[in-house]
């Protein structure tokens, strides 16, 4: 599909829960290199411009100057990956020739001043270079402790390998040089070095206080895994998710349509109590696509809505995906159906809702769009479900539509006006669907899945489309494997197949493994062209029509046992935690490298009085 530039969900600050997966987006897109061909000529260029700055006018010092300058770059870019994977430490050849031509970048500034004490003080431009490879030490050795191993010990020769084959090549090539100037660039390389473990020491004091987690590690683990995806990194963040989890017993509902006289059905909806979070693959995120996994023997296919549930419910394993599949093939056996539908009825106020009743449930979708929202919260959902299953003797099927967002759009809450909106016009809805007319229904089905996270922000089972039949009406329920939707987008959909059906509803099924971007937040409609999705949303439709059948529904409902998950107000505690290390990082910044820069002209200057 044709990329249009992406569109920002412009809004107030993030929520929580948005702060979590634009973090986690953001942390996975650090470090997506570019090939070493595109930044070898920088390399060149930064060691070209770093020689005439230390040597100018010294004509004949200019090719020692890029030697000193761009040899220990390449040899970083080459030896680096394999220290690094030898203590068992994670790292690419992309990224560390990034890495060697960015601190190359960081020496070019430090020559720079460097070269003014030249010109000021008569400084030897010896001290002068072998202080600015000791300044790259510093920086290295915290982004590796980052990218690749957390422990100093380990990472040490990765991170210092192109300061020491710098610091050998100014005392091999340049001439003029002493013992003492051998000592100053130990005590040089041994400040800095103190000075990026007092930084990581300050940066993951909030983790370690409140969760005894390390930050680095974790950020570490959340950098592969969302750079490269599978399980990379996800053990260790699913430890950490179950270190402050606990265990609840979860509602789960399915709803099975199957064609007359057969036992495999052509559809199975299973909406469990659990929020696809948090993100990458981990917990219940690509729910969708880990149920499908489970489950595609049973059915044709597996149809998984957005439920009423917050980040709290996020799982904070994967394997408890298998209780959940294994709870569905259980409910299937001795399942009861009927061939009778209603007529789809919408009940629209600032909330609204597409009621249906079909077999013995009646399926509520409720939305605020274009009004933006985020999650509607379980005591919420649960508060309109137990009213609607008093009142119709159905069993509900209350859906969040989960299609209109901006950033800082808040959930719904227990207690608020919203969710006295939405109680409102649910039960209203479902009090009119239980009055229309009822005959037998058809089910017709169509799906795409050419789409890419990336590009369209839409996970791997793409869009699909359920349309059902009474009496010659037909409602639609179009649904994106993706995370919410930009604001306006849903009814411009509504707007391509409002000819073609009588009501229907757009729906995402808040699929978390959509944040694994830049930015993180990654809404459906934010990158692709909205008008191609509209189009291809009418296609789907005329598909699913042209599959009408004749169709058998059965709805039941249960509780799964013992599941972990985040629990109440986990999610706000950790954004606060990481948070106050992001807070923390530009003051314990400039405090290690002050402390640093101090350190190494007091010793220096002090050995110059002793010696």
């Amino acid at each position: 599909m044709t990329m249009k530039r992406s569109r920002s969900i412009k809004g107030n600050r993030y929520t929580p829960d948005q702060d979590i997966e634009s973090m986690s987006g953001a942390i996975g897109s650090l470090f997506k290199a570019p090939s070493p061909r595109k930044v070898l000529p920088v390399t060149l260029l930064f060691s070209v411009l770093g020689s005439l700055v230390i040597f100018y006018p010294l004509h004949d010092q200019y090719l020692n100057g890029f030697l000193i300058l761009f040899l220990p770059a390449l040899f970083a870019s080459l030896a680096t990956t394999p220290l690094a994977k030898s203590v068992g430490g994670t790292m690419y050849s992309r990224r560390s020739t990034l890495l060697a031509t960015i601190v190359l970048f960081l020496m070019l500034i430090a020559l720079s001043f460097g070269r003014l004490l030249v010109e000021v003080f008569d400084v030897s431009r010896i001290h002068v270079l072998t202080y600015a490879f000791a300044v790259i030490l510093w920086a290295r050795h915290l982004i590796l402790l980052t990218l690749s191993h957390h422990s100093h010990r380990k990472i040490f020769f990765a991170s210092a390998n192109q300061t020491m084959m710098g610091i050998l090549l100014v005392f091999l090539i340049l001439p003029g040089w002493t013992n003492i100037d051998i000592l100053l660039a130990l005590l040089f390389c041994s400040s800095f070095l103190l000075g990026s473990m007092f930084y990581t020491i300050q940066m993951g004091g909030p983790m370690r206080q409140s969760f005894g987690a390390s930050q680095l590690a974790l950020t570490r683990a959340m950098m592969d895994h969302m750079t490269e995806g599978g399980k990379a990194g996800k053990g260790m963040l699913e430890r950490f998710f179950g270190g402050f989890s606990e265990e609840m017993d979860v509602p789960i509902e399915i709803a099975s349509f199957r064609r007359p006289g057969q036992d495999k059905p052509k559809i199975l909806l299973v909406l469990p109590g659990v929020h696809p979070g948090p993100f990458g693959t981990l917990g219940a995120s690509d729910l969708s696509t880990k149920l499908e996994g489970h489950l595609q023997d049973l059915a044709d296919h597996i149809y998984v809505p957005h439920g009423t549930t917050g980040h709290d419910l996020n799982l904070a394993r994967s394997s408890d995906c298998t209780k959940i599949a294994k709870w569905v093939r259980n409910a299937l056996h001795g399942l009861e159906y009927s061939d009778q539908a209603g007529i789809a009825v919408r009940f629209d106020r600032e909330a609204k809702v597409l009621a249906q009743v079909i077999g013995n449930g009646v399926f509520l979708t409720g939305t605020f769009s274009p009004k933006a929202t985020d999650d509607i919260e379980a005591s919420v959902g649960d508060w309109i479900y137990k009213t609607v299953e008093l009142e119709s003797e159905l069993t509900p099927v209350v859906m969040d539509a989960h299609n209109s967002i901006i950033r800082g759009s808040g959930s719904v809450y227990w207690g608020t006006d919203k969710a006295k909106e939405l109680f409102e016009v649910m039960t209203k809805g479902s009090r009119d669907a239980v009055a229309s007319p009822r005959d037998r229904f058809k089910l017709g089905y169509s799906e795409v899945r050419k789409f890419s996270i990336e590009k369209h922000g839409i996970g791997p089972k793409g869009i699909q489309a359920m349309v059902f039949e009474v009496q010659g009406t037909l409602s639609a329920y179009l649904m994106f494997d993706g995370n919410n939707m930009t604001r306006g987008l849903r009814e411009l959909i509504m707007s391509e197949i409002t000819d073609l059906v009588d009501q229907a509803e757009v729906m995402t099924s808040d699929n978390h493994i959509v944040n694994a971007i830049i930015g993180g937040i990654n809404p459906v409609g934010c990158k692709a062209d909205r008008k191609k999705l509209a189009t291809v949303s009418r296609k789907l439709i005329q598909q699913a029509i042209q599959d009408l059948e004749p169709m058998e529904a059965s709805v039941t409902t249960g509780t799964i046992r013992r599941v972990k998950v985040f629990g109440h107000g986990s999610t706000v505690r950790m954004t606060t935690v990481i948070n106050a290390g992001l807070a923390t990082l530009l003051p314990s910044a400039a405090t290690s490298i002050s402390l640093s820069l101090a350190f190494s002209l007091l010793s220096g200057f002090v050995l110059d009085l002793l010696l």
